[in-house]
């Protein structure tokens, strides 16, 4: 694993205008590896080129969102990024 600045380069379809996307992650991440309270679980996750990305049902993966508002808030904050994230960010 890694840590990244959690970045809004690039908007996700199901990314509201007040979110950020932070990333891909399995519906059971941890509290202390995305600790943001008003994280939100999307439905489908993409591959680097913008596809549909085809789970396999041994990792699902699940775009997250969390309000900018709570991003900007705290600047600094950094969330732990899996290393299958690349799997399905933009």
């Amino acid at each position: 694993m890694s840590t990244n600045q959690a970045q809004d380069n690039q908007r996700h379809p199901e990314q509201a205008d007040d979110e950020v996307f932070v990333g891909n992650y399995t519906a059971d991440v941890p509290d202390e590896e995305l600790t943001y309270k008003t994280r939100r679980f999307g439905a489908q996750t993409f591959d680097a080129n913008g596809n549909p990305f085809v789970d396999k049902g041994m990792c699902p993966l699940r775009p997250v969102f969390v309000k900018r508002k709570e991003i900007e808030a705290h600047p600094n904050a950094r969330v732990i990024i899996p290393y299958l994230q690349g799997l399905g960010s933009w």
